[in-house]
């Protein structure tokens, strides 16, 4: 999938590689290009209301999950057992500001049992994502494909089960694209039913709002929008300046990201890595404490643990390389706190 082919939207990221194996080989069973499409569903249930009422209430449980991936692994349970979709997945559309990846969470595999397909992703087209967005007023609140593959995951590998109809549901917030719930029947090859549909669309809809709640701003583009800043790098600062003990591991932690792409997207943005800002937040926080404590029976290793080092050899070999001098009290040409953080020596890396 790196080979900037414009992929439709999937179950699973191996669909595109078989449909572009199956034109190589010339077949046209499934390789030519399938359009999305709204499908008229029609399969009344006996009260929607009330399923919706005992969907709500069982969503509140998502609230008490430890992360967004517990919730998530919830939420895929919840489509299966409450409202009886047959196999169900979720994806999270990535912090990436170039491209909409979507990442896979919990899936459904070969004999509906809930599945880690955390190590899978695919890469959507902006157009096919604008139009997940203009699904909203249709009803059901979703896009269909009739005929695509139908796949299982055992071990981190996709395998194909079947083919038929996949659903596609997104999840919104404030008007972007956060990520999607795919499901499908392939199980029993049973019909779409419009009143589950309707239920998938309500909790995708839960599902996101738990999502903003828990990670906050989207940190990708808008779509359809001049490409803009990616808003990450200006969260951990925000965070480091409450707390500069907080670690890039924490850090992606709350953010639902690995530490790697943080460290990446913050010295992409920022100009240096993380740690090394965090150091410089962390010296001028000591010089501070310095200036308005010193000499008042404040010790300089009482300083270094408040201003967030984890020792004081660290502090020392940091405040050496920063200001080219050792620390001491009290701080030579001493200033008042008022005026501009000092200058550091040029550094790199941490």
């Amino acid at each position: 999938m790196s080979d900037g082919a414009e992929f439709e939207l999937a179950l699973h990221p191996a669909e595109a590689m078989l449909v572009r194996d199956a034109r190589q080989h010339g077949s046209d069973a499934h390789a030519s290009r399938q359009n999305w499409q709204v499908w008229p569903l029609s399969a009344p249930g006996p009260s929607l209301l009330a399923r919706a009422v005992a969907l709500s209430n069982s969503c509140t449980a998502l609230r008490s999950a430890a992360d967004m991936l517990e919730a998530l692994r919830m939420a895929t349970e919840l489509a299966r057992t409450e409202i009886g979709l047959e196999r169900v997945a979720f994806y999270l559309r990535a912090p990436d500001p170039d491209r909409i990846v979507l990442r896979g969470t919990w899936g459904t595999g070969a004999h509906g049992e809930t599945t880690d397909e955390q190590a899978l992703f695919h890469e959507l087209s902006e157009r096919d994502a604008v139009r997940l967005l203009r699904v909203r007023a249709t009803d059901p609140p979703a896009l269909c494909r009739p005929k695509a593959l139908h796949f299982a995951t055992e071990q981190g590998h996709s395998t194909v089960i079947g083919m038929g109809w996949v659903m596609v549901t997104p999840l919104l917030t404030e008007g972007h694209l956060v990520g999607v719930m795919y499901n499908d029947a392939a199980l029993t090859g049973s019909a779409p039913d419009r009143d589950k549909q309707l239920l998938g669309a309500m909790l995708c809809s839960m599902v996101a709002i738990e999502h903003a709640a828990r990670v906050g701003p989207l940190p990708g583009r808008p779509l359809g929008l001049r490409l803009k800043q990616n808003t990450l790098a200006e969260r951990a600062k925000s965070l480091i300046a409450q707390d500069p003990r907080l670690s890039g591991k924490s850090l992606a932690r709350q953010f639902e990201i690995s530490a790697g792409f943080l460290a990446r997207e913050f010295k992409r943005e920022v100009g240096v890595s993380l740690v090394e800002y965090r150091n410089r937040v962390r010296i001028e926080r000591f010089q501070r404490l310095a200036r308005e404590r010193g000499g008042s029976g404040y010790s300089l290793r009482r300083a270094a643990f408040d201003c967030g080092f984890g020792s004081y050899a660290q502090f020392n070999r940091v405040h050496r390389r920063l200001t080219g001098a050792p620390a001491k009290f009290p701080l030579p040409n001493e200033r008042s706190s008022s005026e501009a953080s000092p200058e550091f020596k040029a550094a790199d890396t941490a």
